[in-house]
């Protein structure tokens, strides 16, 4: 088992084990390790598929209040 302390945004990626079994043969088991910030977990949405999804802009914020704002959604990795 890897023990990882101090866990920083630094330490995402991916992670291989490689071990050697009998007789003479090795495994590899690979795990993505991803690193989110305590404060960006609140805008993390989940859906399933085909259903509909309202994103807010502000979560303290209606969207009545913004509607005299322009808003601009972008898609982004």
């Amino acid at each position: 088992a890897q023990h990882l302390e101090n866990v920083t945004m630094s330490l995402s990626g991916q992670y291989e084990c490689i071990f050697a079994t009998y007789p003479y043969r090795t495994k590899a088991v690979k795990i993505q390790l991803t690193v989110k910030a305590e404060e960006e977990t609140r805008y993390l949405k989940k859906v399933w598929l085909k259903q509909t999804l309202e994103i807010p802009c502000l979560e303290d914020v209606t969207s009545e209040n913004l509607s005299t704002y322009p808003l601009k959604w972008l898609v982004v990795e």
